[in-house]
């Protein structure tokens, strides 16, 4: 800008246009408008200058709100549960702090207890972060939210915006589709003395066992697992069979891990086998194997950085009894209930045990 009488520079520095401010060293203003915006109303002005030029010119810097690179402006993509998502605020700035508001069933964190299980949550200081980048995993849907409230610096300016999207989450189902029966408890006599009475046979088959399969509906691929948690009451105890909290039984893959198609493609269900048993090798006192199951069906995306989800949850009991009794002596049973699994329900809940069994 010069001053028309002298044909001396003017300063920007020394410029204001109206109430929007002064021109930084460049000779620029940053401001933040609404989308849409085509043009301001403002009268430039400097201090001790009558008779200046003044060429205004404006250029957008445009603001965009994405997840995993869709534009939430312009679609509203769909996502998978498990699917780690990345929110990014898109903007050509120095500096940003920003203030993101998911909205939904999410989770953004990760932490394991002294037993091993993996607790997933929502940390908010992961949402309150210097940066533009955003993280976390929907594990129910079906849809989804964010907001982002910022503070950018542009030319050494701070300037607020806010920006909104929404998102759908898909999330497969899954359904019982096969309970094996019948169910039987055995009794082996020890050869020694004492006795197992086991849910099931005796060696490798499974017949007699807990035994069911379920089937997963689909559209997405990924990797399925049965995570068995047990609250179990044997006696006598053999070591460690006796106990009120939920715990891991063997390892969070108790089946599995089984790739899942989507229908017509290959696999898509996954089956559950389990005799529990309990036995002594001399005692003849009653002898008895107890116990309350709870089957989290999971389900993993084939996405990179993806977790596993529940998709439902499966419950089973057991409770078998032998006594040595009768005339002459013998072992007998007492109790054999083990009523059919009920489920899986919807439950989204992830595994939850104190340790593993």
């Amino acid at each position: 800008m010069t001053d028309l009488l002298t044909g001396d520079p003017i300063l920007p520095q020394n410029t204001s246009v109206g109430s929007l401010g002064k021109l930084d060293s460049a000779g620029n203003l940053y401001i933040a408008v609404p989308s849409g915006t085509m043009g301001l109303h403002a009268t430039p002005s400097t201090p001790g200058r009558q008779w200046y030029a003044f060429g205004p010119g404006m250029t957008p810097i445009p603001v965009t709100l994405t997840a995993n690179g869709n534009d939430l402006s312009q679609t509203t993509p769909t996502f998978c549960v498990g699917q780690q998502i990345t929110f990014n605020l898109n903007v050509a700035a120095t500096n940003a702090l920003c203030n993101w508001t998911p909205s939904g069933k999410f989770v953004n964190a990760a932490s394991t207890n002294a037993g091993g299980c993996i607790t997933y949550t929502n940390n908010t200081s992961l949402l309150n972060s210097l940066g533009t980048a955003c993280q976390c995993w929907y594990y129910n849907g079906p849809s989804g939210a964010v907001s982002v409230g910022a503070n950018i610096i542009l030319g050494g300016k701070s300037l607020s915006t806010a920006l909104a999207g929404q998102f759908n989450i898909y999330r497969p189902s899954v359904s019982m589709n096969q309970i094996l029966e019948p169910r039987e408890f055995t009794i082996t006599p020890g050869t020694l003395g004492g006795a197992t009475v086991k849910l099931g046979t005796p060696g490798q088959n499974a017949f007699g066992e807990m035994a069911y399969v379920v089937e997963y509906d689909t559209t997405k691929k990924g990797q399925g697992e049965i995570t068995q948690t047990c609250q179990l009451s044997y006696n006598p105890d053999p070591g460690g069979y006796n106990f009120t909290d939920w715990r891991c039984d063997g390892s969070t893959n108790y089946v599995g891990l089984e790739t899942i198609y989507p229908y017509g493609q290959g696999r898509i269900d996954i089956s559950l086998d389990d005799g529990p048993q309990n036995g002594t090798t001399v005692s003849t006192a009653p002898i008895e194997v107890k116990g309350q199951f709870m089957d989290y069906i999971m389900f993993q995306p084939d996405y990179a950085n993806s977790i596993f989800v529940t998709l439902g949850i499966v419950t089973w009991n057991l409770d078998g009894k032998i006594a040595y009794q009768g005339n002459p002596a013998s072992w007998q049973f007492v109790i054999t209930n083990s009523p059919d699994p009920v489920g899986p329900d919807n439950s989204d809940t992830f595994p939850q045990f104190t340790q593993f069994r």
